[in-house]
């Protein structure tokens, strides 16, 4: 296969990937509404369709934080004995590493941290740029 023909045949695969990936969540959006109206996002559902078939579905809810996340720790730990022990458990840090700063490091404090920084490749971008 040539250059052109990979080309040609990867725009239309991203093309058709694009499609049914936004048509796949339609469709799974429908189905759930349907099949568990009125049922609480988060938990696993089931339903029998017939033949033995059964459909599971859920619905994941996201939590996000935001606003003044600290102050709200610190008026958690204020409450009782408990309240600092669940403060520090309650929210998550999870380390993660700023690429402007580690690209900044000399090499001796790089030598420090890159026994800790994992990297893998990531899939690659292309992109052909129609005429104009």
């Amino acid at each position: 296969m040539t250059l052109d023909e990979m080309l040609l045949e990867q725009q239309n695969a991203a093309k058709q990937a694009k499609f049914f990936t936004e048509r796949d969540k339609e469709l799974r959006t429908m189905i759930y509404s349907l099949a568990f109206d009125g049922l609480d996002d988060g938990s696993q559902h089931s339903t029998p369709l017939g033949n033995g078939y059964i459909l599971k579905g859920k619905r994941p809810v996201a939590y996000k934080l935001s606003g003044d996340v600290d102050g709200a720790l610190e008026k958690i730990a204020a409450i009782g004995n408990e309240g600092s022990f669940i403060a520090d458990r309650l929210v998550k840090w999870k380390p993660e590493l700023s690429l402007t700063e580690y690209k900044a490091l000399t090499d001796e404090q790089r030598k420090m941290i890159d026994p800790c920084v994992t990297t893998t490749p990531g899939l690659p971008t292309i992109e052909v740029v129609e005429p104009k």
